[in-house]
């Protein structure tokens, strides 16, 4: 046991963790302080008490983002735990995981990506057709299947087309993954706590493909998936030398890296997680996962997709999902489970009058110039449907396209960091996963939140105190400058932790 003037290393530091004598306000955190079950006038303690609920448990029930309630799971930068402060985040859960304000530097962040994005993936105003499909006449079969529809045509739009265009051109910007993390096992498994991320961006690079995926392409105006896919198969496996490079891009006020070497390490655990998520999910499992992915959100894969959403998706997407949904009118689009359903045709819910007034609107459209007439593209789907549309249909195609990269053999990662003012990338990281490295720090993030009572692990750096706003209330920046004899304090602070 250590002694100084005759008194034990554990005595020291109970002088910082009892009651400190401050002029700051006792209801200070008085969310976190009640939700620790401890008292305001002490600082806040360095481990959670065992008898509370552990991370995740928490954090599913008491969050200010209500999503997480309705919906327990965890996002990709949850599990970047040692990128910064364990004891930080651990205090932000049991204070009720409080929403941030937006600040400059995070808005001018979030504008920069939105711009690289539109250069990438063409922006459609769909503001005014969308209040005109939404002010059609509404029957029983028009409005029906809202929530399925949303997610459906999420990942549509954030899968499929994203897997299109990275096939086609190269490159692709915020395309959707997740996965399932087994928080005692401490590694994804096909089932567990829902976990989603977006990777930044995709590109692939080595022999390139692209001349004769152009060829093929050349001349159409419509696309059929299915012969796409079998188009894809044949093209693919004649270039093995390409790479599929997964990134990450982060944004600085200035050209400067963080001085925090742990931020880098972690943006870049971040870009190996995507990929081994995407490894995952792009494998044979792809299609089970879609459909339990739809299930935790509380979506019925096979509730029919009410009319005035399909006249959306057409409007926006006939050119690739119009031969799916001929399929769908014919009766012949797979055996997929459906539910008969009368009165779902198109005609019961818009007329000749309505589609030209649509088709003189869309004309008026920028997004809308190369594509044929409203009236040509709605009147093969007249009449009844055999099948309707379901969210099921969106999980199938969903999977479809992502084995397709399973194709792609390289996995090299990418980490790139943009000044926000200039738009100058002033750093390239370029590397590979070490999967040891990514496993073991995943089973250490699980830890972190399955409530196994591990001990947070504080700051490395104090530096990092500087930023952050319980520091007024933290014993670490109290502790770190002081030294019982030949002991640093963050020894002590083992010594306390782990008697």
């Amino acid at each position: 046991m250590i002694r100084r003037n005759g008194k034990n290393a554990k005595d020291v530091l109970r002088r910082f963790i009892k009651p400190v004598e401050t002029e700051e306000k006792t209801d200070l955190f008085a969310e976190l302080y009640t939700n620790l079950q401890v008292s305001s006038k002490r600082t806040l303690p360095l481990r959670i008490p065992p008898y509370l609920e552990g991370p995740f448990q928490f954090h599913s029930k008491h969050n200010q983002d209500e999503l997480y309630v309705e919906i327990p799971r965890l996002s990709i930068t949850k599990l970047l735990t040692k990128n910064w402060c364990e004891l930080q985040k651990a205090y932000e859960v049991y204070e009720g995981s409080l929403s941030k304000p937006q600040t400059k530097q995070m808005k001018l962040g979030n504008e920069h990506h939105e711009k690289l994005e539109l250069s990438t993936h063409e922006y459609k105003d769909e503001e005014r057709l969308i209040k005109f499909i939404n002010e059609l006449p509404s029957n029983e079969v028009s409005d029906i299947g809202t929530g399925e529809f949303e997610l459906g045509q999420e990942w549509f739009e954030k899968i499929i087309l994203r897997v299109y265009t990275l096939l086609t051109t190269g490159y692709a910007r915020e395309m959707l993954v997740h996965g399932y993390l087994d928080l005692e096992q401490g590694q994804f498994t096909k089932d567990g706590v829902l976990v989603s991320g977006v990777i930044d961006f995709l590109k692939i690079e080595g022999d390139q493909m692209s001349e004769e995926v152009e060829y093929y392409l050349q001349g159409k105006t419509r696309i059929e998936i299915d012969d796409f896919i079998k188009e894809m198969k044949k093209i693919i496996p004649k270039y093995p030398e390409q790479e599929l490079v997964i990134g990450e891009m982060k944004t600085r006020s200035f050209s400067r890296l963080p001085n925090q070497s742990s931020v880098i390490e972690g943006a870049k655990l971040q870009v190996s997680y995507y990929r081994r998520l995407l490894d995952i999910i792009s494998g044979a499992t792809s299609y089970q996962m879609m459909l339990t992915n739809a299930s935790r959100r509380h979506q019925d894969l096979d509730q029919p997709i009410g009319l005035k959403h399909v006249l959306k998706l057409l409007i926006k997407h006939w050119w690739l999902i119009g031969d799916d949904l001929m399929q769908m009118k014919l009766g012949v689009f797979r055996p997929l489970p459906t539910r008969p359903l009368a009165n779902y045709d198109l005609q019961s819910m818009i007329n000749r009058q309505q589609i030209e007034e649509l088709d003189q609107m869309m004309q008026g459209e920028s997004w809308w110039s190369q594509l044929p007439p409203v009236q040509e593209i709605l009147e093969p789907f007249m009449g009844p449907w055999q099948q309707p549309l379901t969210l099921r249909y969106f999980a199938l195609r969903s999977s479809h396209f992502y084995q397709m990269l399973s194709r792609i053999p390289g996995r090299d990662l990418a980490l790139e960091y943009h000044n926000i003012k200039t738009g100058q990338v002033f750093s390239k990281h370029r590397f590979q996963a070490n999967d040891a490295q990514v496993s073991s720090e995943l089973n250490n993030a699980s830890k972190f939140w399955n409530g196994s009572k591990r001990i947070p692990e504080p700051v490395d750096d104090l530096s990092k105190c500087n930023y952050c706003q319980y520091e007024v209330k933290c014993a670490i920046p109290r502790m770190a400058k002081q030294t019982v004899g030949d002991k640093s304090i963050g020894d002590l602070i083992h010594h306390f932790l782990h008697p």
